[in-house]
Parts: C-alpha cells; sequence; structure tokens
C-alpha cells in the first residue's frame, strides 16, 4: 500500500449537537502486558476511569457512559445504540495476541460496519491501532489511520515503535478535539510511521512528536481525527501505553475531547474538564453501578514499595533477597512493586503512591541519621492507614546499639518496631541452618491452614520492646531451648504492621510456607482479600502438575515447539548440566523483546553454579548468565527478538565461553570460574526454575551435551542423540502430561504455567 502525504483539512458538514445525553461505549479487552495493575495496557482500568472522569466533568449532562470488560460484550444491545464506541485492547499483530475484539472474525467486522453506516463513532487507543492489511480498507474509513505491521502477508512492520519522554505538538488547528490542548511533555511508548486514508479532505492531525524518525512529517503524527464521507467521525491515536498519563491534564483532555466529537456533541470551548481519579475512587464511585459489581474490583493494584540495603553490610544478601520477595510477591496478580536502595526516598512516601512498604533495610555501619523529612513521611503514611512489612534484621535499624549509629537513633521507630534487636542488649540468633518452624495461631488468616515447615534461616532470639506481641510462628532455638517467636501482627496509628524475624538469606524463600506467610501478610496489611496458593500451584522447583490449557505446543521449526507464551516447562536438575565443558542448543523464534526471554536456565538465580541464556530487554541480545564465573554476563550484539527462527548453540568450558547464532560466532569470552557445589534445582526450558521470568516466542529442539559440539553449520534435521547427549526434548507431543527427554537418561519435563 503506497503511503500519501495528507492534506489534513477538516471536512466540512458537521452534525448540528442536540440536547439528547450522548451514549459512550468502551469496549476493554483482556490485558496481556503483565499482570492487573502494572501499569501497562490496563485495559480495564482506564475503561473505568473513563466513566468515572465523564461521570464528574464539565459535560456530565451531555454524555451517558458504559464499559465492558474483557473482550467484546456477549450482548450487543449497548453498541448498537451507542453514538461512539472505543476500543482499549490488543490489536492484530500476526499470531502474537489475541486479535482486536472488533477484528476477531468477518461477523464482527460487518457488525461494526452496520454501526458506522448509522453515523456510530468509533475510536481506536494505542495497541487497537494495529490492523491487518485485510481489513485496511474498513479502518481507514472508520477512524482514518492504523498500525501496519503486514508486508505481503508477512509479520514485516512498516510502521514503528519508539518509546521516549519529549515533547508533543498540538496540530489540531481549529478542530473541536483540539479546544483547551497544549503542548505536553509526554513519556510514552509512541507508535509512527502510520497507514493513513488517502481521503486528504476527512483527517485531521491532533498530535504530533517532532523527535520522531518518520519516513514523511506525517509519520510523526500520533493522534487524529476521521470525518467520514457520511458525517460520521472517528478518532485514533497510538498514545496511551502507561496508565500514569491518565494523570497528564493534556492526555485526559484530549481523549475526553476526542470521545464528545466523535459522538456528535459539543466540545466546550476550553475543552472537556475531568481531573484524575484513584483506584480507590474509581472503585467507590462504581460501587452499585449496573454491571459494574460484577466486575472483580479487587483485581486494582496493591502497591508494595521495598526499601532494601546498607551496602556496607552484606551479611544480609539484599542483592538476592530482594529480588526474591518481588517475585513471591508478584505471584498476585493485582501487586506492583517497586524497589529503592536509597531510604531518603521514604520522604516521597504516601497512601497516594504506596498502600504497603516492605523494609528490608538496616543502617549498620551507618552513622547519618535519617532526615526528618523522611521520618514524618514515613509516620504520617502509618497514621494514615498504610501498611508496613518489616522482613528479619529490619527490626535492628535506626536503633542506638548499632555500630557507629548511636547518633542516628530514632526512637519513634522502636514504637513502630514492637520487638528490636539490641547489640547492647541479649539479642543473638541461632547459626543459620535449617530448623522447624511451627504455627501456633492457626484462625489467624496468615497461618490459616499452613502446617509445620522447614527453612533454612537465622533463628533470632532475645529481641527486645515493649508493646505486646502474639506469636503467629515459633521456632525451638538450640541457644535458649525454648520456642522463640517469629512472626506477629498489631496497629501503628491506623496502619498495620506484619513482622517476621524470618528472611536472612533468600534461602528462607525456596520454602513455600515462608512465600506463602509473606504473601498474605502484605494483603492483611494492606486491608486487601488474601488470594492464597498452594505448594503446587507455587512451585519452585520441578515435579509440578500440568496446566490445563490449549495450544502449548504448536507447528516449529522441526516438527512441534513449545509455545512459551502458554508455558514454559521443568525438568528435575541433574549434576551433570553443570560439569564442564558442555554445549547448550536450541531452535529459538522470539516476538517481543521489551522484557526478558529465557531460553534455557538451570537451578536457581541463587545457585553458584546457575546459568541461563536469555534475550536481554530492549535489544533483544542474546546473552549468557552464570554467577559463578568472571565476567558473569558473556553477550551478544545478536537481536534474537525478531521474530525469525534462529539456532543458538552456547560451548561452556572452564575458561572460556563460545556462543554462535546461526551458524556463526556471536561471542568469545575468556572467564574465570569458581569451584562450587550444585544444588540441582531443576532445569527451565523457556521460563526460569522459579517461573519468575518467562518467554514470548516458540521453543524448538532443545538439547544438552557432555563436551564442545561442532559449532559450525546449522542442522537441517532434528537433533539427534548420542552417547555425549545429556538431554533432549524436542516438544512433538505431550505423552501423560510430559514433553519427553529422548536422551538416555530420560529426564521428562512438566509444563508450568507463565
Amino acid at each position: 500500500m503506497a503511503i500519501v502525504a495528507l492534506g489534513w483539512a477538516l471536512a466540512p458538514g458537521v452534525f448540528a449537537a442536540d440536547s439528547a445525553p450522548r451514549r459512550v461505549v468502551v469496549v476493554a479487552g483482556k490485558k496481556s502486558h503483565g499482570p492487573v495493575g502494572n501499569g501497562i495496557h490496563d485495559y480495564g482500568w482506564s475503561a473505568r476511569l473513563i466513566k468515572v472522569m465523564l461521570d464528574n466533568s464539565n459535560v456530565r449532562d451531555r454524555v451517558v457512559t458504559e464499559f465492558f470488560l474483557d473482550g467484546w460484550p456477549p450482548e450487543t444491545t449497548a453498541l448498537e445504540r451507542a453514538d461512539t464506541i472505543l476500543v482499549i485492547s490488543d490489536g492484530r499483530d500476526g499470531d502474537l495476541f489475541e486479535e482486536t475484539p472488533f477484528l476477531a472474525s468477518e461477523e464482527r467486522v460487518r457488525f461494526v460496519a452496520q454501526q458506522i453506516a448509522r453515523g456510530c463513532g468509533f475510536l481506536t487507543f494505542h495497541f487497537s491501532t494495529f490492523a491487518p492489511d485485510r481489513y485496511s480498507p474498513q479502518v481507514l474509513d472508520w477512524t482514518g489511520g492504523y498500525f501496519d505491521w503486514e508486508t505481503e502477508g508477512k509479520r514485516e512492520w512498516y510502521s514503528a515503535i519508539k518509546t521516549l519522554d519529549t515533547p508533543v505538538e498540538v496540530t489540531a488547528g481549529v478542530h473541536p478535539i483540539g479546544r483547551g490542548l497544549e503542548p505536553v511533555q509526554l513519556r510514552e511508548e509512541f507508535y509512527y510511521n502510520l497507514r493513513f486514508a488517502e481521503d486528504k479532505q476527512g483527517i485531521t492531525p491532533i498530535w504530533r512528536v517532532p523527535a520522531l524518525d518518520g519516513r514523511d512529517p506525517d509519520g510523526r503524527v500520533v493522534a487524529w481525527a476521521r470525518e467520514r464521507a457520511n458525517g460520521g467521525r472517528g478518532f485514533g491515536t497510538t498514545c496511551g501505553h502507561f496508565y500514569d498519563n491518565w494523570k497528564q491534564p493534556q492526555f485526559r483532555r484530549l481523549m475526553l475531547n476526542a470521545l464528545l466529537w466523535t459522538a456528535r456533541a459539543e466540545v466546550p470551548e476550553g475543552g472537556v474538564e475531568s481531573r484524575f481519579f484513584t483506584h480507590d475512587e474509581i472503585t467507590a464511585a462504581l460501587s452499585g453501578v449496573e454491571g459494574t459489581a460484577r466486575a472483580e474490583v479487587d483485581d486494582r493494584p496493591l502497591r508494595v514499595q521495598i526499601y532494601a540495603g546498607n551496602e556496607a553490610h552484606k551479611w544480609h544478601n539484599w542483592e538476592k533477597t530482594t529480588p526474591a520477595i518481588q517475585a513471591l510477591l508478584e505471584k498476585d496478580p493485582r501487586v506492583q512493586v517497586r524497589v529503592s536502595h536509597t531510604i531518603e526516598d521514604l520522604a516521597r512516601l504516601s497512601r497516594e503512591n504506596t498502600d504497603v512498604v516492605v523494609q528490608n533495610y538496616v543502617n549498620w555501619h551507618d552513622p547519618s541519621a535519617l532526615s526528618a523529612e523522611s521520618r514524618t513521611a514515613f509516620v504520617r503514611f502509618l497514621e494514615q492507614g498504610g501498611g508496613l512489612v518489616l522482613v528479619h534484621f529490619a527490626n535492628g535499624a535506626w536503633h542506638f546499639s548499632l555500630p557507629m549509629a548511636e547518633a542516628a537513633a530514632w526512637p519513634e521507630y522502636q514504637k513502630i518496631v514492637r520487638r528490636m534487636w539490641n547489640h547492647k542488649g541479649q539479642s543473638g540468633h541461632d547459626a543459620f541452618g535449617r530448623f522447624t518452624v511451627r504455627p501456633t495461631e492457626l484462625s489467624d488468616p496468615i497461618t490459616a491452614g499452613l502446617g509445620a515447615f522447614e527453612v533454612n534461616d537465622e533463628l533470632y532470639f532475645r529481641q527486645e520492646g515493649e508493646g505486646p506481641v502474639e506469636p503467629l510462628i515459633a521456632a525451638r532455638s538450640k541457644v535458649t531451648g525454648q520456642d522463640e517467636p517469629l512472626a506477629w501482627t498489631y496497629s501503628y496509628g491506623q496502619g498495620r504492621v506484619f513482622q517476621t524475624l524470618l528472611g536472612h538469606s533468600e534461602q528462607t524463600y525456596h520454602t513455600f510456607e515462608a512465600r506463602e506467610m509473606l504473601r498474605r501478610a502484605v494483603a492483611w496489611t494492606a486491608r486487601r482479600k488474601m488470594l492464597p496458593l498452594s505448594p503446587t500451584s507455587d512451585p519452585v522447583i520441578a515435579g509440578l502438575p500440568v496446566p490445563s490449557f490449549d495450544g502449548l505446543l504448536r507447528e516449529g521449526k522441526l516438527g512441534q515447539a513449545l509455545d512459551t507464551r502458554k508455558g514454559g516447562a521443568l525438568a528435575p536438575g541433574r549434576a551433570e548440566y553443570h560439569e564442564l565443558p558442555i554445549t547448550v542448543e536450541c531452535w529459538v523464534r522470539l516476538f517481543q523483546k521489551q522484557t526478558y526471554n529465557i531460553l534455557v536456565a538451570s537451578e536457581l538465580k541463587s545457585s553458584p553454579t546457575h546459568w541461563e541464556l536469555f534475550t536481554q530487554p530492549g535489544s533483544g541480545h542474546l546473552t549468557l548468565f552464570s554467577p559463578g564465573m568472571q565476567p558473569d554476563h558473556v553477550g551478544t550484539t545478536v537481536d534474537l527478538a525478531d521474530g525469525q527462527w534462529h539456532f543458538v548453540r552456547c560451548l561452556r568450558e572452564a575458561e572460556r565461553v563460545r556462543i554462535f547464532v546461526d551458524g556463526r560466532q556471536a561471542a568469545d569470552q575468556k572467564v574465570k570460574r569458581q569451584a562450587a557445589r550444585s544444588t540441582d534445582d531443576g532445569l527451565g526450558l523457556g521460563t526460569l526454575v522459579d517461573r519468575a521470568i518467562g518467554c514470548v516466542g516458540w521453543l524448538d529442539d532443545v538439547r544438552i551435551s557432555r563436551g564442545l559440539r561442532d559449532p559450525e553449520g546449522i542442522p537441517s534435521e532434528p537433533l539427534s542423540r548420542d552417547d555425549a547427549t545429556l538431554g533432549l526434548w524436542r516438544f512433538d507431543k505431550l505423552v501423560e502430561g510430559e514433553l519427553a527427554d529422548e536422551s538416555p537418561r530420560s529426564n521428562a519435563a512438566r509444563p508450568v504455567a507463565p
């Protein structure tokens, strides 16, 4: 399809607005980019917010707003009487994601065409601007433009994507959507170089981004209006990736003006005015609204801020415990985790931006006092109902007994923390090791249903404090011979506090009960519904039940392949996977470079013999990571996430790593490897062993071999087994819920959900 320079003029013939309220209908697709509430492609919350904003705007008497969650509504009556329809959803991009709801079938396309024919407005938003060429005539008529990802039936983008924090220009001229709009600085994932309709008189650009490298001047347009030949109206914008952009008054005005205009309602001279509403405000505003009560409003984000570290104190490995805590908390799809290693960030803490603080910090050997601003913000946060989770040695922060920190003591923190470590008193701990923890309060929701469990940790005892505590768990100390309390809850002001003395290292969280207890505690301190998991739904090693979903296997490079978007696979670990030299090979086709993609990973990251082949976010560059070698990363400049099949071969020796892609050498790095004992935690195919990170693509023929394979050449047949083969997974079929290992070891892998 040829692109033409657009004339950008407002077509004549504007419908006269009448006094009847206009009906706005928002269709929100199912979320596909990470957990609900992570601030990216939050379709459902955008739909809810639009309704609440319009219901509380300066045009609330002119519009009636309805919204539908999780895709196309089963009953289309609301769409048939709508004055305008906005679709906020995934777009069609090859076979990567569900199709845009309005393009999901010929029947849907015909239905929308009927609404367009009667003059209904139509809007696309960010990802829903993606469309296949087969429907380009319809989409160009309905909205005027679309993101063109297809060239002669192949996924070869004409359009482009770039994330920038950059000025956005208003180019609306006298168009009603431009009323009240001003230039704005916006951080956004901009789609650009779009395909536009050739009807020059029907399109008006609204927003343009000068910093984008457009193919022509029109290639920088990121929001536009369309007036059709029949007088109906359309609008599209490629903005909307980050939910936080709704906090921008100019972004809100752009979208609300567009909704009003496409519904053929009069746009106020200064534009539509409405403030941003928080998730709690939205939930309160929509309680009892027809159709909304059925929505699970408890999926609103649960915002967790972790404060971690003290770089002078390395006994507690903040670099490993913090990611472990983040990973286990994010198993709750509502949870958004931010991490700060700068304790003075407490000064910016508020109930508006945080629900729960997880304190994984102590100011060991740090004589500087916490600033008055940070202390005030921390106390105010708790007094206003914020939650607090204190982990392990965080109970010793700002205590007068810390080395070099007497001047930094904060007496109020001793009231916030019911039990503290006193280095000038009797506080102590058993040697790090394995011990049994027993719940002491089975009626409490944090420990309900949890049995006794073993954990590798430090067992703290004789912690000091005056406030009463009711232990939830306890363990027998070898030093004191007593059952020592290890976790409890209480209140400070309006805030809820959970304190646990477990958490010396990331090994604490290898135990399901320790992970589950911390997850529940975060929900409890936030006064939110708990979403319990079980050992089988939250595994950390292999031996898992088969997920009940379709489409795990699909046509691959050489037979069937594992569709890692639907799930990865875990096999039991074996020491042989770490005995150098070894060769790791696989076929892979990756579709997304914004995130990490795990190809093959052995053991948990906490193991000194852990290794993983993965691609870097942003660049898609293939990389090997192994914490037990120096340097611990061996990278390439090969972009694997380009939607094409690639053959990867990694040769690991004690003092050398070589990586080959498609038969060509991509890296050759001298390394040093420390002697270490493997933990054999498992082997991940398309996923980390703890499943914290997966893969967006297809994986075929994974082979691990003893010794060094010939690095040259690209196999034209399925990989074969021989005496050197330690593992070979072809993914051709599931047999009794397992993916066979065709090596002599027969180390079958079980699928796991992403």
